[in-house]
């Protein structure tokens, strides 16, 4: 959806007063980082720059399998005609890696369950024999286990791995494939991955849904307990990487990226997105003219749309009710 700018000086204010009022319009965007709205943590905003992410990873092939040469990969936005702004993760052929990493301002909190969501789309050659790691579950630094889990596709398939705890120190340790799904390459699918935080094998847990269904895994069930906090940190990395992609050209789609505390917020089709208004200060002010005439910061209220029904929230998760009669929360249509 693409709302446009409806912001006015509200006509029943003293004289004086600089307070602003949302007109018949809002102004819907998503912003990159808006903790405390709808279970929604974090949004990878195309339109908001690289900024949104920890780093940008990029490697040539080298003998050493270490970082050198001249990489000539890209991460950029791009215009896709079904979904509009995404990312395109770029690797020409001589190169190894070009992934995105981290979600800048994220910060975890070992015990809690974390809901990541997005849609991809590789375009990957017909004939392509390796496999392409599209998404990682990576930890830094002091690692046992490198990481707790990866997705790979190799043009047909994908599939989700999980690591042994101590993998690092024995690369012979159980590497358990527990969950895979015919994909054909170049065509959108969407993910999301519940993922309950624990350095203890028995306490954390990984749960997938592919296109919005919760699947079945192939250990039984829909949950794998496992460890899923590893080192100091540990980061999503979406992209392309692996030493079989070397010599082969392949492009990711990413999109709607997020990391939510709740399933819904964290789906890629999720309508709760932070409000970010257009061309008003942070310092700007929205009058609440209910029973306490509460003053909210307008890049603290938020819009969750469900099954057509409205709500509004400020930052602190708390529904927010306007007036009704002053405010007329209508939009054009898609």
């Amino acid at each position: 959806m693409v709302f446009c700018p409806g912001i006015g000086v509200n006509p029943i204010a003293e004289e004086g007063e600089d307070i602003l009022y949302l007109h018949t319009l809002m102004i819907i965007t998503a912003m990159a980082f808006a903790p405390g709205f709808g279970g929604l943590i974090w949004y990878g905003d195309p339109d908001k720059g690289k900024e949104v992410f920890n780093n940008l990873n990029f490697q040539r092939e080298t003998s050493s399998d270490s970082y050198g040469g001249t990489p000539t990969g890209t991460i950029t936005p791009y215009k896709d005609a079904t979904y509009g702004n995404v990312w395109r993760v770029h690797k020409p052929a001589p190169d190894k890696r070009a992934e995105i990493r981290g979600a800048e301002g994220f910060k975890q909190v070992v015990g809690e369950t974390y809901y990541i969501g997005w849609r991809s789309r590789i375009d990957i050659p017909e004939n392509f024999r390796g496999n392409a790691t599209v998404f990682q579950w990576k930890s830094y630094p002091n690692s046992t286990q490198n990481y707790p889990f990866v997705m790979e596709y190799n043009g047909r398939v994908l599939e989700i791995r999980t690591y042994d705890a101590n993998w690092m120190q024995n690369q012979n340790g159980k590497i358990k494939t527990i969950w895979k799904k015919s994909v054909k390459a170049n065509t959108w699918f969407s993910m999301v991955l519940a993922i309950k935080l624990s350095r203890n094998s028995k306490e954390g847990y990984l749960e997938v849904y592919f296109n919005e269904e919760k699947q079945e895994l192939l250990t039984g069930g829909t949950r794998v307990y496992h460890k899923t906090m590893d080192g100091d940190e540990t980061a999503p990395k979406w992209g392309i990487y692996n030493g079989s992609v070397v010599g082969t050209t392949i492009t990711h789609y990413v999109g709607d990226l997020r990391i939510a505390s709740d399933l819904e917020s964290a789906k890629p089709s999720s309508s709760v997105f932070p409000l970010s208004i257009l061309g008003v200060q942070s310092e700007s002010r929205l009058r609440n003219y209910s029973r306490n005439s509460e003053i909210i910061p307008m890049r603290t209220l938020f819009r969750e749309n469900k099954n057509g029904k409205e709500r509004f929230f400020g930052a602190d998760g708390k529904l927010w009710k306007p007036p009704g009669s002053f405010y007329d929360f209508t939009h054009p249509e898609d």
